[in-house]
C-alpha cells in the first residue's frame, strides 16, 4: 500500500468514527422523544377520561338541579 492510500484509509476511519458517534447521539434523542410522546399519549387518555367524568357529573347535576329546594 502506498502512503497516500494509508492516509485516505485513516481519514475514512476518522469519518466513520465521527458518524458512529453522531448516530449514537441521534438514537438517544429519538428515544427521549419517543418516551415523551408515549407519556403525552397517557396524559391525553387521562384528560379524556376526566372530561367524560366532568360531563357526566354536569349532566346529572343539570337533571336534578330543578328539584333542589331554594
Amino acid at each position: 500500500m502506498s502512503d497516500d492510500t494509508r492516509e485516505r484509509i485513516a481519514a475514512l476511519e476518522v469519518q466513520v468514527k465521527h458518524l458512529a458517534e453522531t448516530l449514537d447521539k441521534t438514537n438517544d434523542v429519538v428515544t427521549e422523544l419517543r418516551d415523551l410522546l408515549l407519556q403525552a399519549k397517557g396524559a391525553r387518555w387521562l384528560l379524556g377520561i376526566l372530561i367524560a367524568i366532568g360531563g357526566f357529573t354536569a349532566g346529572i347535576a343539570a337533571k336534578y338541579l330543578p328539584f333542589l329546594p331554594r
